[in-house]
């Protein structure tokens, strides 16, 4: 038996508490495991907002606590924290950061574009692309396939569907779904186990889907076709250069629907191979990782941020529960999350339509000023409301975000869009506003 080799720095990996029906949650919480299996030491660290700890009791994912972080620091073990796309800034004030791009930056939030000194991973080649780092994959197999499989598939009838983030984070409404589908929801208390995913995708003729999933490669793993619903917050099926489009359909025209029937049984070997490259990948990410703290003193020790439980005899109690079997009921945090942003959004709709009858909101304008926003086939005005504001962008060539931030500084804090505020009770005032004749020509915001 060896001791860790303490030239080696550790991996500090930021993730929500561990649920299944995430791809991206699954992604982080095995790539911590699978970090320890190579003889790496990998820790998991709840996200700052997490209102808890929870990881998979057959995975390797031992807690970082204060006492860890101390350890490392006094004897020189040098920290690399990974963060998600949708953690923003750099909470652990970390000098070596790792974004695993996992989704389009800023599309369920967090920053749009990260420091030049991060080193950035794409969950997947179109990610690593957009992300201006091709060479980057880590593309990590999440499926366990002992559940998801076409062993036993019989006749198939009906079909199924999801549209979480479609309808809940985006406000989206579902279309061309049969009537009498199946849908697959997540926390709720008729939605559906992981044996009853498994054998509703066996016994479906399709399932479709508005967003990019994981549940859409368990449904072709079952041998059930996919039929992705293009839509203004789906436009890039993300795993399309490592998987292909056997056994997907793009939209639902009768030539993709029978290509999807016809190639579905190709999409288990494609896997497999997946499996086999995501080795490779690991080695590389290590590799590059460890390369960039080779040599370095660790001078700075990073600040764990103090989670809102933390405190007194709630933590004890939640660190103790860590080794008890958490997989009975691992949903929890991420969807309540997700359907919280939901309630946002609809709570928000009055604002929207505020934005889009204003003459100051030009779209246009926006998506040319921003071509990283543009790139990500967003809806300018919902993303100016929930991100672009925040992130210091103008709404048009007439009006100042900055300087309307600085004229109302209460803003930010109470989470107020500064245009909003403007549009129902600043019209009349000299706020920032700019007159007709002088637009904002030539004005660069951030995201270029």
């Amino acid at each position: 038996m060896k001791f860790p080799d303490p030239q080696r720095s550790a991996y500090y990996i930021v993730a929500p508490r561990y649920t299944r029906m995430s791809a991206g949650i699954k992604c982080l919480h095995l790539l911590c495991h699978m970090l320890n299996l190579r003889g790496e030491r990998a820790f998991f660290s709840p996200t700052p907002l997490a209102d808890g700890i929870g990881t998979h009791p057959d995975l390797l994912t031992p807690l970082l606590t204060e006492e860890i972080v101390d350890y490392h620091f006094r004897n020189g073990v040098r920290p690399i924290v990974i963060y998600p796309e949708v953690v923003a800034g750099n909470p652990f004030d970390a000098e070596t950061v790792v974004r695993y791009v996992l989704n389009f930056p800023g599309f369920l939030g967090g920053d749009t574009s990260f420091p030049p000194d991060t080193i950035v991973f794409g969950y997947t080649r179109i990610l690593a692309e957009f992300c201006g780092a091709p060479d980057n994959v880590l593309f990590l197999p999440h499926v366990d396939t002992r559940i998801f499989n076409a062993a036993g598939t019989g006749a198939r009838a009906g079909s199924c569907y999801t549209a979480m983030k479609y309808k809940y984070v985006h406000g989206g409404e579902v279309f061309g779904v049969p009537a009498g589908s199946t849908e697959i929801t997540r926390d709720q208390p008729d939605s559906q186990t992981v044996e009853e995913l498994a054998d509703l995708f066996r016994r479906s003729e399709a399932f479709y889907s508005f967003e990019n999933t994981s549940l859409s490669l368990e449904a072709m793993l079952c041998g059930c076709p996919t039929i992705l619903m293009p839509n203004p917050f789906f436009q890039v099926p993300l795993a399309d250069k490592e998987l292909g489009r056997n056994g997907v359909a793009w939209g639902d025209t009768p030539e993709q629907l029978a290509h999807a029937k016809r190639t579905v049984h190709l999409v288990a070997e494609e896997y497999r191979q997946a499996e086999a490259a995501f080795e490779r990948q690991l080695t590389h990410f290590i590799e590059v990782t460890q390369a960039a703290t080779a040599g370095r003193s660790y001078g700075r020790k990073v600040r764990r941020p103090l989670l809102p439980f933390e405190t007194g005899e709630g933590f004890r109690e939640e660190r103790a529960r860590q080794g008890r079997a958490m997989a009975s009921h691992p949903f929890r945090l991420a969807a309540t999350q997700l359907l919280s942003m939901g309630r946002m959004l609809l709570d928000r709709s009055a604002d929207l339509r505020l934005l889009r009858s204003s003459r100051l909101f030009d779209p246009r304008w926006y998506l040319e000023q921003y071509p990283d926003i543009a790139r990500m086939k967003v809806d300018p005005v919902r993303h100016y409301l929930l991100h672009g504001a925040e992130e210091g962008r103008d709404p048009g060539p007439f009006f100042s975000t900055k300087d309307y931030y600085a004229l109302h500084r209460d803003l930010r804090r109470k989470g107020e869009n500064p245009l909003v505020h403007y549009l129902r009770c600043g019209i009349s005032d000299d706020g920032p506003a700019l007159e007709p004749d002088s637009p904002r020509t030539g004005h660069k915001g951030s995201g270029e």
